[in-house]
């Protein structure tokens, strides 16, 4: 896709995410910042933050990636293989320590990808830090929606998966929600 092409299709995702109650009703946010040709997401963070939501981004610790709080897009600096990365903040796992959340406002995950398929598995860049984080955060009890965002480009019928990989609830792409 030319950039040109990969800002329309962004941006018809990203009003079609606006609208969806999970977006809505979602006082916690933690989303990728984007990496290549990934689906932009610099207007989510931005329109999370006027909203008064709680943004958590990705930075990467070693063979771990934790997500911090941001309050303000230039909180961002590059890190992770030139991706931006949170330079402090507090982690999203101690902003939720002792207080209560439901399924119904849990926080939303936005998660990339290279590739996916209509069963929702996802292939990334091979280093399985969302399939570790995931878990991590289902041991310790804390639900959350998870919705990866692509372009309908990236969908393919079938894709290689393993047992441990954890799928999205939903997929987003400028065409279809896959769920």
């Amino acid at each position: 896709m030319s950039p040109k092409e990969r800002e329309e299709k962004s941006h018809i995702i990203l009003q079609t995410l606006y609208q969806m109650p999970l977006y809505e009703e979602a006082k916690i946010i933690l989303s990728y910042v984007n990496y290549q040709s990934e689906v932009k997401t610099d207007d989510i963070l931005v329109r999370a933050l006027s909203e008064g939501k709680h943004v958590f981004v990705p930075k990467v610790l070693g063979n771990t990636m934790e997500f911090y709080q941001i309050t303000d897009i230039k909180d961002l600096s590059k890190g992770y293989h030139g991706i931006r990365e949170p330079n402090n903040g507090t982690k999203f796992i101690e902003k939720l320590s002792g207080s209560q959340h439901t399924k119904i406002n849990a926080p939303l995950m936005l998660i990339p990808g290279v590739v996916f398929d209509k069963e929702r598995h996802r292939i990334g860049y091979g280093k399985g830090f969302y399939d570790r984080y995931l878990k991590g955060l289902r041991e310790t009890g804390i639900q959350l929606h998870t919705l990866a965002l692509c372009f309908e480009c990236q969908m393919l019928d079938r894709i290689p998966y393993e047992v441990h990989d954890v799928r999205p609830e939903m997929i987003l792409t400028e065409n279809k929600l896959y769920q």
